[in-house]
């Protein structure tokens, strides 16, 4: 190969290559632009006031009953002031809505509800007096403009209901062109191609390029370590709130999960009253499930017995299910052998992501041979927004 192989040639090469150059470096301020009016959304948005911690939830009915579990969760302000809550309405026809407005005991106060279209613009209002009552409420006050209801000591789960007169029916796609325009894409183009141009002055007559080379060279020289340098990195940075914050992924302060307490802080020994809204992903699973199957697991094996029969759930529930307990997971042993179960299960989760950056950058670097594709790979993988979902849905 000859030696200038890599360099573009001039012509319609090179400004094709500035072009997509100029692309790629502009996509990251592109990408929320036209997210912002291609993914605009309904919502449902509710002016409401708590005395105490906890999470406002929504309840759908697209025509076959009140669904399971909340498809929105949002978590409360403690104030003496109302404050606005908006939940995000998922494509449908909604036949019914249960508007749960928290979930502990407390008066709670309602002066505003109403669908809002993409812009923010009123599109159905609720009126106060279509809210009912449907479990562990008390209506303590109601006008035109205030609805007070009250749930009892020990309620846990406060509902309101709203029936429409005609089910509400919320579109799939919902195109917003205000805020956006090809005229600002293409000026964000443009100067991610003079970001190009300015860097390709930067590196003649400088020291950069040889440097660049160099870097270049050993990649090429050790195209694996290269691979586990940039998995390694992309890694740290994808999980760093976990690495170098003190965050956990399993901590009760995510969706407010009722641990010992039924209101935050819900552990003992903590004070952290705060926690963060999981968007209407399930939660639940990791903590209530994954972490107490893993603390079964660990007394089993310290005393010598495998872990196949939980012995603590009802009479007696089976353990084996390789998609629910882990235990044949090389990397969940990390969760078994350190000292914390919570602090093992995020490091278990910090692996696993490593291991798909490898994977991810050798599998490319075995399929085409070329070291750059495979780079960017490994840098990308770690990022993918199916850990969370995997996490949560086992």
């Amino acid at each position: 190969m000859k030696p200038n192989a890599f360099v573009v040639g001039q012509g319609w090469s090179t400004v094709l290559a500035r072009l997509v150059l100029g692309y790629v470096i502009a996509l990251p301020f592109i990408v929320p632009q036209v997210a912002r009016n291609l993914g605009a959304r309904y919502t449902l948005a509710i002016t409401l006031q708590s005395p105490t911690t906890g999470s406002l939830e929504i309840v759908h009915d697209l025509g076959q009953g009140l669904a399971d579990r909340p498809f929105a969760t949002v978590p409360l302000h403690p104030s003496d002031q109302p404050h606005e809550y908006k939940l995000e309405l998922p494509p449908g026809r909604y036949h019914r809505l249960r508007i749960d407005p928290g979930t502990t005991a407390a008066r709670y106060t309602i002066t505003k509800a109403a669908i809002l279209s993409p812009d923010a613009s009123p599109r159905t209002p609720i009126a106060l007096d279509g809210l009912v009552p449907l479990s562990q409420l008390a209506i303590v006050e109601r006008t035109s403009n205030r609805l007070v209801v009250e749930a009892p000591p020990g309620a846990t789960d406060p509902q309101l209901l709203f029936t429409p007169r005609a089910p509400i029916v919320i579109p799939s796609h919902v195109l917003n062109p205000v805020g956006s325009s090809p005229f600002t894409i293409a000026m964000l183009w443009l100067c991610g191609i003079g970001v190009v141009r300015v860097f390709e002055l930067a590196l003649h007559g400088s020291h950069v390029a040889p440097t660049l080379a160099r870097v270049r060279a050993a990649c090429e020289s050790h195209p694996r370590k290269a691979v586990a340098v940039i998995a390694v990195a992309a890694t740290v940075v994808s999980t760093y709130p976990i690495l170098f914050l003190g965050r956990s992924l399993f901590s009760p302060n995510i969706g407010g999960v009722p641990m010992l307490y039924g209101d935050a802080p819900f552990t003992p020994g903590s004070t952290d009253g705060q926690f963060e809204d999981p968007r209407g992903s399930d939660v639940w699973a990791a903590i209530l499930q994954d972490i107490p199957h893993s603390v079964v697991q660990r007394a089993a094996l310290s005393e010598g017995e495998f872990p196949l029969w939980n012995r603590h759930n009802a009479a007696g529930r089976p353990l084996w299910g390789q998609g629910l307990s882990f235990l044949l997971d090389p990397l969940h042993w990390l969760t078994l052998v350190t000292p914390n179960v919570a602090l093992g299960s995020d490091l278990k989760f910090v692996a696993h992501r490593l291991v798909f950056a490898l994977g991810a950058g050798l599998v490319a670097l075995a399929t085409t041979g070329a070291v750059v594709p495979s780079l960017i790979a490994a840098s990308v993988a770690p990022f993918a927004g199916v850990y969370a979902f995997r996490l949560n849905h086992p």
